[in-house]
């Protein structure tokens, strides 16, 4: 039984599901009573306005040409809906003009057949409110449905800010049937992320495209078929087109965009019914004269609207114009909005008027908006293309109108008035869009941006994504590094890691072709860009990264050491770091040998300059040590290192309380392992109340360091205060749960490990009972993370395996607790055998342990 009946939900409601399998009901999501993504379902063919524009033809929800080709895309994405997984996401991507929401809408079509929901998700930013309510729209229910499924299309997926697009995924009714999520985009920059993060979560994920149009038959099918669908439109019969064969095999002509724009010109000539000449030439074989001829067939609509009796429309072309750039700019905006911004542009009519007059040829297709963007988008770039001076189309008195000489004033309005402080972003993207094909764009871009790079990280993730490739704001790119490097440094950002890693990415290639040789520019260019990819999850690619740095300092302390000394020891550690976090601390401390005697020698040269790095390498190196074990060797390392960093406290408190917090850690780490529990207890005290001022100064570099460091304390007073650890253990978890909505597989082991201390604690204080759901999450934490990142990431899943068994064991689980322990027990064989004096006595304790239950439960020894 399907239901169909509109719902308003609050996102701040974290018990409401967003999707119920079975539920064809609109929605339309709010945070703090303001709209922020809706679901559409799928909605019955509506036919075109007969006073809208000759491109609301071409625009996909009509479904006005009948959906030709794409065989193998359409089998591949319905064995994808006919899988057996529960849940399950799809990125389908294509360049603009491609077809992919047509494709969409196929698809939904097929999987309605067949009994499925459908739903269509758009956000705010690309005017995702709900499509005005049909008079006849009611609350119903249906019983043709067959199938518990449903099926949700995520138009535009890369420019959902993050959180929303997770809270749309993951706020599924668990009780019901599959759901297939098919989120389709442009660029794919953010897959690989939001992949693993789906992954984590025990989603299925694929990803496809839309590949070029190549079959010149396939082409000339599409271009019958939609002239045949035009003629029909239009005249009501067909026949009136010619029957020419129209040139398909440019390969400008591989997006069926552009074949459908070659019917309908060719249709349109038609219409002129032999009173214009060029009704008998063929249409142009270059699919930029094709948008070119388009859009004066826009303008001379506009010119028959104002000329009908009675005329529909009054305003001039100039402000038709300015509204269908406005509106294209915003993707649509609210009444209120609409009638703000207007009056600012200085226009030749009154608000009401334009907005008005706009929505005749360009009717709503949402509830509560004006000013429906000129479809399909790329025709829509492309006008904004052909409105700004500048552009590359040949002369013609109608686009001479668009090329207005305000157009640039409007553009500067527009964007002064719809900022990223308002929570609007939409007007800088869809410029972004059009400046990757139009270089007279990308120049007026470059000038918005130019005097402040730093200005386009208000505009998300998303943009930055897609403005770093473009050739003429290349030169802004290590500008705009620095600024994201400020923000982000060397730390966790959740909203910026790929962000920052794709304009790392465009800074070095910039130091590549701008350099021959080893460069300090280059090389420091990669030691960051190392540093990038390891943040987000490419681990290789960071290790090969840091590599590279580190042979072309090499290569440069040979001429300079006293220049790039230091640098060099600052790459190898980096390396070092990198590996430690891979868990291979045995390399790790290798290298950091050779960094703490590089650092100090760097320190001779300067006169004593870099002893807060000195400092941090002690530090790194001691907690390379003993994560080995070797805690002895450690602890006068580590003393070393907390001295130097507490003198330097004293001279600068700013500069050096984080690196001080770290040394801290890492001596209490030390303490704690060889049971100095008092010692280790206030050592990690003084840690956490430095990270805890950092956090206040910083939450989002700094959160994640105070949360590790409640983890570390609850531990230390496990032994002696397990009511104090509880507590510490809680705060910690909290914080590692917000961190971990935000990016869930930065911080899955995080809050995995802090979960593990938690039910810990619940152990010493004898709430066995309570412990187990704990233990359970972090075991399955754990689990994600393991499988999703590296191996050596087994560790701590081993251990929450182990003390999971032995809670289990307590309250007389016995056949769950053995499970438990046999899994451990493969993993502990497989560390021992990497590292069998670290991991030794822990395999053989759960072997042990494994003996112990199955003599409790009378089997055979294993």
């Amino acid at each position: 039984m399907v239901r169909d009946g509109r719902r308003s939900i609050q996102i701040e409601n974290a018990t409401s599901s967003l999707i119920t399998v079975g539920d064809n009901s609109p929605i339309s999501v709010t945070r703090a009573d303001e709209p922020i993504f809706a679901l559409q379902p799928l909605q019955a063919i509506s036919s075109v306005s007969r006073t809208a524009s000759p491109a609301r033809l071409l625009t996909p929800r009509y479904e006005l040409v009948g959906f030709v080709g794409r065989d193998q895309a359409v089998g591949a994405a319905k064995q994808w809906l006919k899988s057996e997984d529960k849940h399950s996401a799809r990125l389908l991507t294509g360049a603009g003009g491609q077809g992919k929401t047509r494709f969409a809408i196929h698809l939904a079509r097929l999987a309605a057949d067949e009994g499925w929901a459908t739903l269509f998700a758009r956000h705010k930013l690309d005017g995702g409110l709900l499509a005005p309510r049909a008079q006849d729209e009611s609350t119903t229910e249906r019983d043709d449905c067959d199938t518990l499924a449903t099926l949700v299309v995520i138009d535009y997926a890369e420019r959902w800010p993050r959180d929303d697009l997770l809270e749309l995924l993951s706020r599924v009714d668990t009780r019901g049937g599959k759901v297939r999520f098919l989120l389709l985009g442009r660029s794919g920059w953010f897959w690989p992320t939001l992949a693993r993060t789906l992954d984590d979560a025990g989603f299925s994920t694929s990803r496809d495209s839309l590949p070029a149009f190549s079959d010149v038959d396939d082409r000339l099918r599409m271009y019958l078929t939609a002239r045949t669908a035009f003629e029909t439109e239009l005249f009501g019969t067909l026949g009136r087109a010619s029957d020419r064969q129209p040139t398909l095999h440019p390969p400008a002509f591989s997006s069926p965009l552009a074949i459908q724009m070659s019917a309908l010109i060719d249709t349109l000539r038609a219409e002129e019914d032999g009173l214009n000449p060029t009704s008998r030439e063929s249409p142009p074989d270059d699919p930029t004269l094709l948008t070119r001829e388009l859009l004066v067939r826009e303008v001379q609509h506009w010119n028959g609207l104002r000329t009908a009796s009675p005329p529909p429309i009054s305003i001039s072309d100039r402000d038709m114009a300015c509204a269908v750039a406005v509106g294209t700019l915003c993707k649509g905006l609210t009444p209120e909005d609409a009638l703000h911004l207007l009056p600012a542009l200085n226009l030749g009519n009154d608000a009401k008027t334009i907005v008005r007059d706009h929505s005749v040829p360009y009717p709503s297709a949402t509830s509560g908006q004006v000013l429906e963007p000129l479809q399909p988008d790329r025709l829509g770039e492309d006008f904004l293309a052909s409105f700004l001076p500048g552009d590359n189309y040949p002369e013609d008195r109608l686009l001479d109108l668009l090329r207005d000489p305000f157009a640039p004033d409007l553009l500067a309005e527009v964007l002064d008035r719809q900022t990223p402080a308002q929570g609007r972003v939409v007007p800088l993207v869809v410029l972004i869009e059009v400046a990757r094909r139009w270089p007279h764009v990308a120049a007026r871009l470059y000038n918005f941006l130019s005097e402040d790079p730093g200005k386009l990280i208000a505009y998300g993730a998303e943009a930055i994504a897609r403005a770093a490739p473009i050739p003429a704001l290349r030169p802004l790119m290590p500008r705009l590094g620095e600024v994201i490097g400020e923000i982000v440094g060397v730390r966790q950002h959740v909203d910026l890691d790929v962000a920052a890693l794709l304009v790392q990415e465009q800074i070095v290639e910039i130091e590549r072709l701008d350099n021959q040789g080893p460069t300090p520019g280059l090389a420091s260019s990669l030691n960051t860009l190392s540093i990038r990819r390891f943040r987000v999850g490419q681990y290789d690619e960071a290790i090969d990264a840091s590599q590279e740095s580190i042979n072309l300092w090499r290569q440069l302390t040979v001429t300079d050491p006293v220049t790039y000394t230091i640098e060099l020891a600052r790459a190898v550690g980096n390396l070092a770091a990198t590996q430690a976090e891979l868990g291979d601390f045995r390399l790790a401390f290798e290298n950091s040998e050779l960094e703490l005697s590089l650092t100090r020698q760097a320190d001779r040269y300067h006169g004593g300059a870099f002893r807060g790095e000195v400092a941090s390498a002690l530090s790194n190196q001691a907690s390379y040590l003993s994560s080995q074990g070797e805690h002895g060797r450690a602890l006068a390392i580590s003393r070393e290192s907390v001295a130097l960093h507490e003198a330097l406290l004293r001279e600068d408190r700013q500069s050096h309380l984080s690196n001080t917090a770290a040394a801290l850690e890492s001596f209490g780490r030390v303490l704690h392992h060889l049971n100095d529990k008092h010692e280790s207890t206030s050592t990690f005290r003084r840690a956490m109340d430095m990270r805890r001022e950092l956090a206040e100064m910083d939450p989002p570099s700094h959160l994640s360091g105070l949360a590790s460091s409640l983890t570390n304390l609850a531990i230390s007073l496990e032994s002696f205060a397990p009511g104090d650890a509880f507590d510490v253990a809680m705060e910690s978890v909290e914080l590692f749960r917000t961190l971990h909505r935000r990016n869930e597989r930065a911080f899955a082991g995080k809050l995995a490990s802090a979960l593990h201390v938690k039910a810990t604690s619940l152990v010493l204080l004898n709430r066995i009972s309570e412990s187990i759901a704990i233990f359970d999450e972090a075991v399955e934490l754990h689990r994600a993370s393991a499988r999703s990142q590296r191996a050596e990431f087994a560790a701590p899943l081993a251990e929450s395996l182990f003390s999971q068994a032995l809670a289990l064991l307590s309250v007389g689980s016995m056949h769950e607790a053995l499970a438990s322990a046999r899994e451990a027990v493969s993993l502990y064989e497989r560390l021992s055998t990497r590292d069998p004096e670290l991991f030794g006595p822990r395999h053989a304790e759960t072997r042990h342990l494994i003996h112990a239950i199955l003599h409790d439960l009378d089997g055979p020894g294993d």
